[in-house]
């Protein structure tokens, strides 16, 4: 004679939540997974935008700026905003958000090409890709798989829980 034996374990609700409220309690800022994005992906796109010509493509130059300008590139002429652009130093990075906010008096004028003005179409530098998004989930994601494994929710061994 056989029997089978079926056994379930679940653990009451009041557990879970708790164990779940007490993770949250861990997470009190997201500046480290923001500074990686801004590093990895925030700021060499913002270069890029430059080295590229922008994406999408800035309008051209106007005869009248081509015939005077120094080298041939559209919104290059120092390479500061470009420098500056792609630096860690553009950003403020607070404990929910990156954000590039004003410009230094040396590139102060990349405010008029970011959005235009009468006489100048906008030539958008700051402009994030989608392919930027994506990777910045990516970072985000990988973060959070860490701080699992750090606070204990799950081992080292486990499967990248990112699928």
């Amino acid at each position: 004679m056989s029997v089978d034996l079926y056994v379930e374990i679940t653990p009451p609700a009041e557990v879970i939540v708790g164990a779940i409220l007490g993770f949250s309690t861990q997470i009190t800022t997201f500046r480290e997974p923001l500074t990686r994005a801004v590093e990895k992906v925030a700021a060499p796109s913002l270069s890029q935008n430059f080295d590229v010509g922008g994406r999408p493509a800035w309008e051209p130059l106007a005869e009248g700026t081509t015939a005077q300008k120094v080298g041939g590139e559209i919104l290059i002429e120092t390479g500061e905003l470009q420098r500056f652009a792609g630096s860690l130093d553009a950003w403020t990075i607070g404990g929910d958000q990156a954000a590039i906010e004003g410009l230094p008096e040396n590139v102060g004028y990349g405010t008029f090409h970011q959005a235009g003005t009468w006489k100048m179409p906008a030539r958008p530098w700051a402009e994030l890709q989608e392919e930027d998004l994506v990777a910045i989930d990516d970072i985000f994601a990988l973060w959070f798989e860490e701080k699992l494994v750090e606070l204990g929710f799950v081992s080292s061994e486990t499967e990248d829980l990112g699928g």
